[in-house]
């Protein structure tokens, strides 16, 4: 007990110490909500981290380009997800920082020249830092690639404030556990500049190209005249991969599930979709159910899986980033969640119809049995009006 109590100390010791050092390296002076939107003429928007990440901050790229016309959008994304902006004309610039490396790795990199050299030379007005968790390396990053000029705006921790102004010239208030990510950030921006916050600001939107969107309608062309199939037809995107092992099923779960899907709904069809190195998984599938499903190509382009889901009837997936993509395009949706990393913020957002089905516990994602899916798949399909998320 005496060691862990002695160990705590040391490290809040430390800890001030270290802030006060970084204090004196940054000098960031306090600044005050709301800022003056009209000498913003460049805004940076760190959103260095996953791919559902990228897709719940674009109701914020929509929000500054609607509100501030004339203002430069630049992004620091990661090179998982900077891929969802090669074609948007919102944001003039995107940046490459990978934000999942270990610390001091990502430290390393941060002081690479190019990188910071270049950014630097933008001379940010406003930098505002959307990684909300571990606040420390996104105080870092801000700093060490865009320097002292820059007002970098972060949330304000509930504790930790006084720590943390030594990174970040403002900080704002953000309740957890009540809203989904993108109507947190958007609220940050909005007190930011001072802007009156509503739902209706929150609008998810990634800009495809027309090879994207022809690609797509052509894959749901050739599919429809080998099937000779009627308009009634159901398609369901199935997602079979996720980022974890704990949030993913196994091929029984899947087998299972599909076998129960196809029971219930003779029409539907399903298009099997998989990360590269799933690819067996969904090889698997196909060779069990070879009418009824189609397995996609593998595609590391994240804006041919936006297009295609943009046409589907259906969604069905485990926790992941096309939970996201679904609730861009109000995509009727079944998710699949862990009370392991279950969290609000990471829930689909809006009025359509979704169901999450939840573990009981803090189990992997194997213990959720295709019955309870296939029910909650039933209840989308079925639903006319908005529908919450629920177990």
């Amino acid at each position: 007990m005496r060691k862990q109590v002695f160990r705590k100390n040391a490290e809040a010791v430390a800890r001030a110490v270290g802030y006060r050092l970084l204090r004196l390296l940054f000098r960031n002076k306090p600044a005050t909500a709301p800022l003056n939107a009209a000498s913003c003429r460049k805004i940076l928007l760190c959103r260095y981290d996953r791919i559902g990440d990228m897709i719940v901050t674009t109701p914020v790229i929509n929000l500054l380009r609607e509100m501030l016309p004339e203002a430069e959008i630049h992004v620091l994304a990661s090179p998982r997800n900077s891929s969802l902006l090669a074609h948007d004309r919102r944001v003039a610039k995107v940046y490459e920082f990978d934000g999942t490396q270990k610390p001091l790795a990502a430290l390393r990199s941060l002081f690479a020249r190019p990188l910071r050299a270049a950014m630097r030379k933008e001379r940010y007005d406003a930098v505002f830092s959307l990684v909300f968790h571990k606040t420390t390396m996104a105080g870092l990053v801000a700093n060490i690639l865009t320097g002292a000029q820059s007002v970098k705006i972060g949330i304000a921790h509930p504790t930790r404030t006084a720590l943390y102004s030594t990174l970040f010239n403002l900080l704002l208030p953000v309740e957890f556990e009540r809203e989904t990510m993108a109507e947190l950030q958007v609220r940050l921006v909005c007190a930011a500049f001072g802007w009156e916050y509503s739902k209706e600001l929150v609008r998810y939107d990634v800009e495809l190209s027309e090879a994207h969107t022809t690609c797509a309608q052509e894959t749901l062309r050739a599919f429809h005249n080998h099937q000779q199939s009627d308009s009634a037809q159901k398609i369901v995107f199935y997602n079979c991969s996720a980022g974890a092992p704990a949030r993913q099923w196994s091929l029984r779960r899947n087998e299972e599930c599909l076998h129960l899907l196809m029971e219930r709904f003779p029409s539907a069809h399903f298009l099997l979709n998989t990360a590269p190195h799933d690819r067996t998984l969904g090889e698997a599938l196909h060779a069990v159910f070879p009418i009824k499903t189609t397995l996609l190509p593998a595609s590391r382009d994240l804006l041919d899986v936006c297009a295609l889901v943009q046409l589907v009837d259906a969604v069905f997936t485990p926790e992941t980033s096309i939970v996201h993509i679904a609730t861009m395009y109000r995509k009727p949706l079944v998710a699949l969640y862990s009370q392991l990393s279950y969290a609000v913020e990471w829930l689909p957002f809006g009025d359509f119809p979704f169901r999450i089905v939840l573990t009981e516990g803090e189990e992997p994602i194997e213990s959720i049995t295709p019955d309870e899916a296939v029910v909650a798949f039933g209840e989308v399909l079925g639903a006319n009006t908005a529908s919450g998320a629920g177990e």
